[in-house]
């Protein structure tokens, strides 16, 4: 199953993104400041959506969150190491 990380998916283009890219078929990694919208958001879609709260203006905290993903979802499709 392909994996995309969607940033800013607390709501607007990023909530919507994370939806259409689950009915799509994907599993997302939905980011942002706001945890509680990001908890109801993984809610609606079981295991297919795994939560990172964090700042994406911050580099260590983006790097923490994709170093301590859990199994199934580090092939973020089109990421460069």
């Amino acid at each position: 199953m392909k994996t995309a990380i969607v940033t800013a998916a607390t709501s607007g283009i990023g909530e919507a993104t994370t939806r259409a890219l689950v009915r799509a078929g994907w599993q997302v990694i939905a980011t942002g400041r706001r945890a509680e919208r990001l908890e109801r958001l993984a809610a609606e879609h079981g295991g297919r959506v795994h939560i990172a709260v964090f700042d994406v203006t911050d580099p260590a905290a983006l790097d923490h969150a994709l170093d301590s993903l859990p199994d199934g979802f580090g092939g973020i499709a089109g990421r460069r190491e």
